[in-house]
């Protein structure tokens, strides 16, 4: 006797959509190993399978009370349709609520609300990243009308664009495998931040960093020479004049080279310069548009980020294998070291995933140059084969 094959509603709707481009039903039944009465059925109950909101269900399961499930559906899609926050006590208590409205006898209680949230396939999750914040329009106008005219007059290496992030340098993740019966310990998160601006064009092979602290000199950087431009403030954040200084530096760098470039940067008020520049044509991107256009925020700036997590990773592992205790390394851990990492991590940055994100934001047709050290050209690199990638040579930075 074969074995009834039950499929899911997911499957279903698959066997109503192969039905849509081929009409030989044979074929459909023995590709889901079911038979030709059940892709009858399947096809004559369509519009009920199409409505069923949980795609991993097997069948249709109602509850008890079919209107409550409905309404309270209804009034969660529109709610979440405006990107709305809704939580488990709120639910419940929207449940209560329309349960009284509908004169319904049962009072919904959390064991309903969890088989209800499993019939609509519905979890609780956390939301990460500020897209939400962002206006989608305006992007899409943008990136449709404005961009368009702004790329064709440069060629793909000659578009560039600048963005700040800040940087815990001394945070570890907080999260590491550990043995079955093992009880974890944390740490304090280390709140100490260095705030770096990247600056990188749409081909990937010009990257320069730059790094903004509190201190005007710290101890550590004293008698050694830096990777990377350093500013400070007392809020370690971009100011209008830091950004003056670093847009007067590269538009020198750029005449000694002849170069005209087209810097796209977000319209925060620290970029708003009445500096007018002979080699840079800056272009503002719309407000509230950064998260879904700005390159640098389509990934460059995360990889940069993981890549800064796995160098420190690694360095407390070589600081434990020493005989240093986490809390000893981590107060080991210098301003400066921040900056050698991050300006390593930033180099490790591929000349591809640059160029990725850059088409993702909407500058597309970019020739793609395959070196992948073509990024790092006149550093002083080696092949390390326990990180299998290139490392900077500096003694204070390789300890493998």
């Amino acid at each position: 006797m074969s074995r009834r094959v039950v499929l899911t509603a997911k499957q279903k709707i698959a066997v109503l959509n192969d039905l849509k481009t081929s009409k030989d039903r044979k074929t459909i039944a023995a590709k889901y190993k079911v038979s030709l009465s059940t892709i009858s059925r399947i096809q004559i109950q369509e519009n009920k399978i199409r409505a069923i909101t949980n795609p991993n269900r097997k069948r249709d399961r109602k509850g008890a009370h079919v209107n409550l499930d409905r309404t309270l559906l209804s009034w969660f899609n529109q709610i979440r349709s405006q990107n709305g926050i809704v939580t488990g006590p709120v639910l419940l208590s929207k449940a209560q609520e329309f349960a009284l409205k509908l004169n319904e006898s049962y009072v919904p209680d959390r064991s309903w609300l969890q088989r209800w949230c499993g019939r609509n396939a519905l979890n609780f999750s956390k939301i990460y990243g500020e897209a939400g914040e962002n206006n989608a329009t305006s992007a899409e106008v943008f990136t449709t009308n404005r961009l368009p005219h702004i790329i064709e007059k440069f060629s793909p290496d000659c578009i560039f664009n600048a963005d700040e992030t800040g940087l815990y340098y001394k945070a570890l993740p907080n999260g590491s495998y550990k043995g079955k019966y093992e009880n974890p310990k944390g740490f304090k998160t280390q709140k100490q931040r260095l705030t770096f601006l990247f600056l990188c064009n749409a081909t990937g092979t010009y990257k320069r960093a730059y790094c903004i602290g509190k201190s005007a000199k710290p101890r550590s950087f004293k008698g050694k020479q830096l990777p990377l431009p350093y500013y400070n403030n007392r809020s370690a954040w971009m100011t209008s004049v830091i950004w003056k200084k670093i847009l007067i530096d590269l538009n020198q760098n750029l005449e000694k080279d002849n170069k005209q470039i087209c810097l796209i940067v977000d319209n925060a008020p620290c970029h708003n310069t009445d500096e007018k520049f002979s080699n840079i044509t800056i272009e503002f991107l719309p407000p509230n548009t950064t998260a879904l256009i700005q390159p640098l925020d389509q990934g460059i700036i995360h990889s940069f980020k993981m890549e800064y997590r796995q160098i420190l990773i690694k360095k407390q592992i070589c600081a434990l294998e020493k005989g240093l205790s986490i809390v000893e390394f981590l107060k080991s851990l210098t301003i400066l070291d921040g900056i050698n990492y991050a300006n390593r991590a930033w180099n490790l940055v591929k000349q591809q995933t640059i160029s990725n994100c850059f088409k993702k934001a909407g500058i597309d047709n970019i020739q793609f140059i395959t070196d992948e050290i073509a990024a790092t050209e006149g550093e002083n690199y080696e092949w390390c084969t326990l990180d299998n990638e290139y490392i900077q040579c500096d003694n204070e930075l390789v300890c493998f």
